[in-house]
């Protein structure tokens, strides 16, 4: 059997040039090209056997830390303990000292990432103001990396809240936009902004002066909210969170969801192990969300599938050192070269 390529793998960005059967038992060889950076590496010689021993081989390179452990393609969902196998919950600080969930402050999350490219991807930072008539705002900054359109990701928000258990956004400001690495250059066609308020049960948009309008049940929320909500909701005595709609990025409505408080546990963090209380919220349209929060009410982790949002004070510079990282490789994304051959059974 032979297959004429290429053939795209989007999942590790290879193109398949060839495959040739050698028997039913015996291997096939695959002759790929890396169209990634991230496969520009000194060991270019090296084979890995996939298959049946392929699940092995993966966990003996993470165990041994062998370079190669980084390009490991098998993807689990991620946990506190698979987390700090990968070694990224002892980067962090262990947060000490008093915390006021429900007063001022301003945390940062590093966003990591465990697909095939196991990876610091960006930061989220969120800063609270307490405000009058019992609400308060949030400032949001998310910055990303986009591999493939070697470019730095940047939304903002300004969001006032209602001071409800599920810090419902009453009226916004968000802008969002792709910049490339070297020149920081905007992509204006990736860019937008939308300015919304909340009124009867409807969330009305105003994006790039074309009006919106999305019903919503009186029970919503959006995710940076809730970054907020399960802070006040871990340490208060009230009955939990209701139903409600998750309105991702305040954008996306989706319907029927529930944030459930699960056991008191131990997670490593930092150089030891902290006690937290575990919220998990399931719903309609998203993997499951793990939230767990420290007895101070801190917000130190967040787990879905193959993300997870790390508390980190210095999340901001790991982002500049990666950005930096790729404007040093600045035109790598362009070229296609032999990298690798894999080899099956």
């Amino acid at each position: 059997m032979t297959a004429e390529g290429p053939l795209l793998n989007p999942g590790r960005g290879f193109a398949c040039l060839g495959l040739r059967d050698r028997g039913a038992f015996s291997a096939f060889e695959l002759e790929w090209v890396s169209i990634d950076p991230w496969w520009r590496n000194p060991y270019d010689d090296q084979v890995l056997w996939r298959g049946d021993s392929g699940e092995k081989r993966m966990i003996e390179m993470a165990e041994a830390k062998d370079p190669w452990a980084q390009f490991d393609t098998t993807v689990r969902r991620l946990t506190p303990d698979s987390l700090h196998t990968y070694e990224k919950l002892s980067e962090v600080p262990l947060p000490t000292g008093e915390f006021d969930p429900g007063g001022a402050w301003s945390q940062t999350w590093r966003l990591w990432g465990a697909s095939s490219w196991q990876q610091d991807r960006g930061f989220l930072s969120i800063e609270r103001k307490p405000g009058e008539n019992e609400g308060f705002s949030l400032s949001v900054r998310r910055e990303c990396i986009h591999r493939v359109q070697y470019a730095n990701e940047v939304l903002e928000a300004e969001i006032e809240c209602g001071s409800n258990v599920l810090a419902t956004p009453r009226l916004w400001d968000l802008s969002f936009g792709v910049f490339d690495f070297v020149e920081n250059r905007e992509f204006a066609e990736a860019g937008y902004r939308q300015t919304a308020r909340v009124e009867d049960g409807a969330i009305l948009l105003d994006i790039g002066g074309k009006a919106v309008k999305r019903s919503v049940p009186d029970s919503w929320t959006c995710n940076w909210s809730l970054f907020e909500a399960v802070q006040r909701g871990a340490v208060s005595a009230g009955a939990g969170f209701p139903e409600f709609a998750y309105v991702e990025d305040l954008d996306k409505v989706k319907l029927g969801h529930r944030i459930h408080r699960r056991e008191e546990r131990r997670i490593p963090f930092g150089s030891g192990e902290v006690a937290v209380s575990h919220f998990v919220e399931i719903g309609r349209g998203i993997l499951p969300i793990e939230y767990f929060v420290d007895g101070q009410g801190r917000l130190l982790l967040v787990l879905t599938g193959l993300k997870a949002w790390v508390l980190d004070p210095g999340a901001r510079k790991v982002h500049e050192n990666s950005v930096s990282w790729h404007v040093k490789r600045n035109g790598s994304f362009t070229q296609i070269e032999p990298q690798l051959k894999w080899k099956d059974r």
